[in-house]
């Protein structure tokens, strides 16, 4: 293998290497917004289940768990 193709090879590897850090850039990226979002649904809702368990306080929703 000569030389230049050689170069022209590790060149290429460097370019998947740069594009695959900016799908994990971006990936991770995804995974903080979907977190945020998912921690917002929760708190939304144990404030939607407390309202509920104000008005229906037997229902299994509102019963303590021991897990």
């Amino acid at each position: 293998m000569g030389a230049p193709l050689l170069v022209k090879g590790v060149q290429e590897q460097q370019a998947q290497i740069q594009e695959q850090e900016k799908e994990i850039v971006l990936q991770r990226n995804q995974i903080e917004r979907e977190d945020i979002q998912m921690k917002q649904q929760q708190t939304e809702i144990e404030a939607l289940k407390k309202l509920v368990c104000l008005d229906y306080p037997g229902a299994d929703v509102c019963k303590q768990k021991d897990n």
